[in-house]
Formats: structure tokens, sequence, C-alpha cells
């Protein structure tokens, strides 16, 4: 029966039809062979997925059409469907039709760049308030690439993080997505620094699980401690949680030698510590970061007896009992742990900490309870230290590496 209508005649039919959306007529000209080159089938089966004809789609996919393919203008049809912000063709076509969601278009920008509208040109300015987030957490579940780099050179994942999307890069964590990697940076900051930012505990967990660096920094060299301490909801539980990830077992920015020589040079200043996380707590007046700060370790009795001095200046605005108070905690005897912590600290601490986990390999022979501590994974224990107190400090720590008791 094919053959008894002409080509000119089956192909004016083909596009009559297309043309005024005769929906029969084109499922019985999905199963004609190819006219003179047009791959019919799948001009039917982009028309088909505009109009929500699903089963006319399958039927084009049933007779050899191809649903990645690209059409004149290099997009496929995933592609067209992302760029009209149609949720429910988006679903269709990768869970029912299984287009894949990572081929580029011809300008090399993925369907996630396409739903994030990442611009043409890097002058051209990009606005989170313009991308359809839903469909953008829809193609992250269906194994989208949040790392690959558009034209202009930004990935999904930091578009996630300019946008403060911290509920898509949780979902992200979720599903196995990579959030956890180090050159992924917003603004010199990672995923893992947005998230401490918006305070989400949970999302923090998932994020170091899935490979994130707690210690990493960010451009102008801030850990996360120092992002718990600033947030305005609940610092506490933030700062608890950085302890346990180690990140106050990082050495600060601010070394004692620095102190040293501001104190001959500028005595009532505060430039040498102005930039630590010790000196920002003690600037929020809270007494109970302060003490969960010097519990673990993340300051040495040097630098808050200099930030107690320091705060003694006329000039500065705070209540004389604050600088008593860290003058007291200042001469008070560090706890087993916090001793720990800081003597490993202040050995780790001189290198960069980019190169912390290298370092960490080159300490000395440690028991395993201190292994533990350096690797993040005991630093909450209350009974460490408890069996052999002395058997903890003297054969763990060698006599040239133990800190100066005198100065401490």
């Amino acid at each position: 029966m094919q053959d008894l209508v002409s080509v000119e005649d089956r192909e004016r039919v083909f596009h009559r039809a297309l043309r005024e959306g005769v929906w029969h007529a084109l499922k019985r000209l999905v199963e004609f062979k190819d006219m003179t080159g047009v791959t019919h089938r799948d001009v039917i089966m982009r028309s088909a997925a505009k109009h929500h004809q699903w089963d006319i789609l399958t039927h084009c996919l049933r007779h050899g059409a191809d649903i990645d393919k690209r059409d004149a203008e290099g997009d496929t049809v995933l592609h067209k469907m992302v760029r009209e912000e149609d949720c429910e063709g988006v679903e269709r076509l990768l869970y029912h039709c299984e287009a894949n969601p990572n081929l580029l278009d011809s300008q090399g920008r993925s369907v996630l760049h396409t739903a994030l509208k990442e611009p043409d040109k890097n002058w051209q300015g990009w606005r989170s308030d313009m991308v359809n987030w839903d469909i953008v957490k829809m193609l992250v579940k269906f194994q989208c690439d949040i790392n690959q780099r558009s034209p202009v050179g930004h990935t999904p994942l930091e578009r996630m993080m300019e946008g403060n999307q911290v509920d898509i890069i949780k979902h992200c964590a979720i599903w196995g997505r990579d959030v956890g990697r180090k050159e992924v940076r917003w603004r010199g900051k990672t995923a893992l620094h947005v998230v401490c930012e918006a305070g989400v505990l949970d999302t923090m967990h998932l994020i170091v699980a899935s490979g994130g660096n707690p210690l990493a920094v960010t451009r102008d060299g801030e850990t996360i401690l120092e992002l718990a301490v600033w947030n305005r909801n609940h610092p506490q539980e933030l700062l608890a949680e950085c302890i346990k990830l180690g990140v106050s077992t990082h050495q600060p920015r601010i070394t004692d030698r620095r102190i040293e020589r501001a104190l001959l040079t500028f005595p009532n200043r505060l430039m040498a510590s102005g930039r630590s996380p010790m000196y920002w707590a003690v600037r929020l007046r809270s007494r109970a970061i302060t003490e969960m700060m010097y519990e673990s370790g993340s300051c040495s009795s040097k630098e808050l007896r200099y930030i107690a001095h320091a705060w003694s200046h006329p000039d500065i605005p705070i209540c004389a009992d604050q600088v008593a108070y860290v003058s007291m905690i200042a001469s008070t005897p560090r706890s087993l742990q916090s001793a720990c912590r800081l003597v490993i600290s202040h050995h780790i601490g001189a290198c960069s900490p980019s190169r912390r986990e290298e370092r960490v390999k080159q300490l000395p022979v440690l028991s395993p309870k201190m292994k533990n501590y350096v690797l993040f994974s005991d630093l909450t224990d209350p009974d460490f230290g408890k069996e052999s107190p002395q058997r903890s400090i003297s054969t763990a720590v060698p006599a040239w590496y133990q800190f100066d008791t005198d100065a401490e």
C-alpha cells in the first residue's frame, strides 16, 4: 500500500499533518520509510514531545527515532523541553524515554547549563531568580554532571552555591553527586562553606561524607570554624560539629611569633589577632563559644593573654569582666584533650591547609588514640586518656614535640 503513494504525496501529507497537528495521520506516517532523506520520525518525535503526545513519541522511538539526536539548531529534544521549562516533559523524557542528560548542544552546554540559564559570554550577568530550580533539582536526580564546566567556565555546582541553594546541594550529596571537589569554588568558597554559613548541620555531614574537606579555607583564609562563630542562629551546635570534624585542631592564622612581634611593634593594637577565630569569639562576648574553642585547642594560652591585653586598652569598648574572664581561662591548666589538640595543631599548622593531610602522615609515632585525634574520628571521646593519662602524654608525644608548659 505504501508503494502506491508517491514520495511527493507522502511529504505533502507529512508536512500538512505536522502543521495542523493531525496526530492519527502522523502516527501512520511514522511507519513509512524515510522520504527523500527527511528524518520524519525524528521530526514527528520532537513535535509530539512539544505537544505532550507521549503515545506518538513512544511509537516513533519504537520505529527507530533517536531521542538523543540533535536538530538543525544543535539541540536534543531534552534541551528543547528544558529551555521551555516543561517539567512534565523533562521528567517523561528522562524517566520513560531514557534520554541522556549529559549530552552537549552545539555550543557545548549540557541540559543542566541550559536549565541554569548559563550566559553565552563572560560579560553577561547571571541571576539566580531567573532559574527554575525545580527542573534543576530533577536533572540532578537523573545523574546530571554537576561539575561539567560551561563554555564560560562555570559549573552547575558553582551556580547552586552562588544562588544559595542549600537544599539542592543537600540532595546532590544524598544522590551521590560529587560536591566535595576542592577546585569547585564560588568566590573562594567550597560547598561546605556555603552550607556552614546557612547553618545546615545534616548537609555538612553529607558533604564531608562525600569527600568534602572540612579544613579547606576560603579565598580570605576563613575556615568553617570562623563561619560557625559568626552564625547568628546556632553557633554552638556548629562549633561542636567543627570540633567533631577536626577543624579546631587546625592551627589558627595567628602564631605565637607573630603575636610577640605585634606586641613589640604595636602594643595596643589588635592587628595581629584581628583575624583569629578566638578573637571574634571574644568580641561577640560569648563565654560558651570561647570555652568551646579554648578546649578544642583552636588557640594557645599565649594568644588568649594577648587578646586580653589588647582588649584592656581604654579606647576599646568592652566590659572589664570579659577581659578578666579571658585572662582567667588563659591561666587555667588545659584538659588532656585540649593539650593534645593544641600540640598536634602546632605541628601540622606550620604548613598550608592544602598540605595538611600530607603533614599528618609525617607525624611521629602516635598511640592509636592520638592517631584517632589526628584523623578526626575520635575527637569527642570523653574517656580519652582516662586509662593511662601519663602514658598518653609521655609515649604518644616525644619530648621534642611537647609544648612549652611554662608558656602555656
